[in-house]
Order: C-alpha cells, then structure tokens, then sequence
C-alpha cells in the first residue's frame, strides 16, 4: 500500500512550485494533486521528480504505485515491478513489501517464495532500524517543536507588530491624505489668491488710470478755480468802479437836491414877489386902461419869453434825460453783464462743487465762499439798481421843479 505524506506538509500554494526545478517542490506538488485526485497531473510531476538529481527513492516507489493501479496512467505492472525494484535497491521498505507480493503471487515474474521472504525480512529490519532514527527523530523533533514554537511566537510577534505597523500605515495613509487633501486646498487657496492678486493688479492699473484722470480733472479744475478767482478779481474790479460811478451818482443826487432846495427858496420869494406885484396891480387897476395896449404888449412879450424859456427848459431837460439815460443804459447794461456773469459763475462753481464732491475740502470750502460772496454782490447790485431807479424818479421831479422854477422866474422877471 501507498504511504502517504501528512498533509501539514502540502504545499500551500501550489503554483509556487510550478516553476521550481528542485525535485522537493516537484514532489509536494504532485503529492498535493494526488491528494486533489488530480492523478494524471501527479504522475506527471512525479516523472518529473524522478529525473532530477538527489532525488528522493520514495519517488520511484510513487511511479510503481500509480502504474500497478493505474492512476494517472494505464495500468502496467512491468512497469511498476521495474520502479520496485529501483527503489527497492535503495532502501527504501515500502517498495519492498509491494517487490515482495509480486514474488509471493508470481505477478508478471515468477514465483519465487524465498525471494519474497528474503525482501520481507529486509524491509521488517529497515523498518525496525528507521524505527530507532524514529525514536531519536522525536527527540530532536521536541526541540525542533520548541525552537519552532518560538519562532512561531517571534512569527505571531513580527505579525502582531506588522499589523500594527499596518494599522500604523493606513493611519499615515489616512493622514498622508488628509496632507494631501490640505495640501490641494492650499493650492487651490494660492491659486485663488493668484487670482485675486492678479484681479488687484488689474483693478490697481484701472484705479492708476483713474486717479491719473482725477488728478488730471483735479488739475483742470485748478486752473478753472484759479481763472474763476481772476474772475472774480476781476468783478471785485468792476463792483469797486460800479461802487464809484454810484458814489457819483449820489454824489450828483446829493447837488440835485441842493438845486432843488434852492428852488424852494426861489419859489418862496417869488411868492413874496406875487404879492407886492398883486398890491401893485391892485393900486393900478385904476389905470388898467390906460395900460392894456402896454400890458398886451407885455402879455405878448411874456408869452414869447415863457415859450422861449419852455422850448430853453425843454432842451435842457432833454439834454439832462439823454445824459441820465446813457448813464442810466451804461450802468444797466454793466449791472445786467455783471447779473449774467454772476449766474455763469455761479452755476459753474455749483457744477464744480458738485463734481469735486467730497475729494478737495479746501477747494469746496473756497468754492462756498466764492458762492457767497456772488450772492452778496447780486444782492448789492439788485439795491443799486433800486437806488438808481430811485434817484431817476428824484432827478426828474428835480427837473420838473427847475422847469417851475424857470417859468416862474421869467413871469417875475416880465
């Protein structure tokens, strides 16, 4: 019968053996396809086996068996006296026992009784003399179990380390990818800021451009507030002639007036006058008659006297109306070209007010202050021409009285 390997010592994979050219790897490999029931891949690794050189004997015995019974191969018993024989000759007592039963049953040889006593009576000595090496085989086998157990527990100590060092490797995985996914937002983060530093940079040449176009409108409006200061010197020029020209005005105001008291006097004497020429004319009437060729004389020298002194009277306050109008149009249309130039001013220093906003607080201040003081020059202008307009209702009711006055005169004169 077939003695067969225990299975501890199987291969466990064997498809690390299937390239291996050592007859121990090719042997456990067609031990464990025989074990499978897979006899024809057996047989063909022990054939294998049988050629490599150190091989062991028991393999001849294997090739013996699979051809007395047939498995993996036809059965063949030439064959498998021949693979006997062979390991037979090196010693090996199961071969033996199955040399022997073919001797004792005369298969495929003759029967030879002693020859099957003499090959059972070796293999029972072989047997006993392996039975010793047995015996101090499990003497060593003791220690070997020994030495084994501890390199079992250094073994079950390397894997429990290992596994730790596992754990401890998945752990660094875990937060090599926590890194890595740190590592991906802070890249994204950077290219984020890249962005936003390449957006600044944009934004900074835009708000360059502007500031150089603020500058520039600032500069502009400097000058405008500088020409508009010069202006403003220069109305501050004009206000201070127009100041002038009515100072004059009252000034000839002032000498109307003068006149026109002093018609008031004449009025009153030639009131006197009336009277002691009515006592006179009174005392006369008596020689009215004997006067009316000279009193229609007289009455028609004083009607051309009085329609000299009219047209006279007439002329001059003609010519004074003509001179007060030119005076009167030059200051109108001075006080209406300064009014103008007033609101152009000051719908440009409003427009460049609200422009400047809230950038230059010094040049909005000056600004109000420019805006004041042309309203305060609207205001004086608008009182001047009130007073203008007032002093050409007073000359001309000064003229009128100096009209009186003349007619007057020229009847106390005839």
């Amino acid at each position: 019968m077939k003695q067969k390997c225990p299975k501890e010592m199987w291969p466990n994979e064997v498809a690390e053996h299937l390239q291996s050219d050592d007859w121990e790897s090719c042997y456990q490999t067609a031990e464990h396809f025989y074990a499978q029931g897979v006899y024809q891949e057996a047989f063909s690794w022990y054939k294998k086996a049988s050629v490599l050189p150190d091989c062991n004997p028991i393999i001849f015995f294997e090739l013996g068996y699979l051809f007395q019974h047939g498995e993996g191969v036809d059965s063949d018993n030439i064959e498998a006296l021949k693979w006997y024989e062979k390991a037979a000759s090196l010693d090996v007592p199961q071969a033996m026992y199955n040399l022997a039963y073919f001797y004792q049953n005369g298969i495929v040889v003759d029967q030879d009784i002693q020859r099957a006593a003499q090959l059972l009576r070796d293999a029972t000595s072989l047997m006993d003399r392996l039975q010793l090496e047995r015996d101090s085989y499990g003497v060593w086998k003791a220690e070997y179990d020994a030495q084994l157990a501890e390199i079992q527990k250094e073994v079950e100590e390397k894997r429990i380390h290992s596994e730790n060092l596992e754990l401890r490797n998945r752990e660094l995985d875990i937060e090599l990818l926590a890194v890595k996914r740190e590592c991906q937002r802070l890249e994204q983060e950077v290219a984020r800021h890249k962005r936003t530093l390449e957006e600044s940079e944009k934004w900074k040449a835009e708000y360059d451009v502007q500031l150089v176009e603020i500058q520039r409108g600032a500069e502009e409006k400097r000058i405008r507030s500088e020409n508009l200061e010069l202006q403003n010197r220069e109305l501050d020029i004009e206000l201070l002639a127009v100041k002038q020209e009515c100072q004059r005005l009252e000034q000839e105001a002032a000498q109307y007036k003068r006149a026109l008291k002093e018609s008031e006097k004449q009025c009153g004497i030639f009131a006197t006058r009336t009277e002691s020429t009515e006592a006179a004319l009174r005392k006369e009437q008596e020689t009215r008659k004997e006067v009316e060729v000279m009193a229609s004389t007289r009455q028609t020298q004083m009607e051309e006297w009085l329609r000299a002194s009219n047209e006279l009277i007439t002329n001059l306050v003609k010519k004074h109306n003509e001179s007060f109008e030119s005076v009167q149009s030059s200051y109108t249309v001075q006080i209406d070209r300064l009014q103008r130039a007033y609101e152009t001013d000051f719908t440009e220093l409003q427009r460049a007010k609200e422009q400047l906003g809230g950038q230059n607080a010094d040049l909005s201040k000056k600004l109000d202050r420019k805006i004041s003081e042309l309203s305060v020059l609207q205001e004086t202008l608008q009182q001047l021409q009130m007073q203008l307009e007032q002093e050409q209702k007073k000359k001309r009711f000064a003229f009128i009285l100096a009209g009186i006055f003349g007619v007057l005169t020229v009847i106390l004169f005839i």
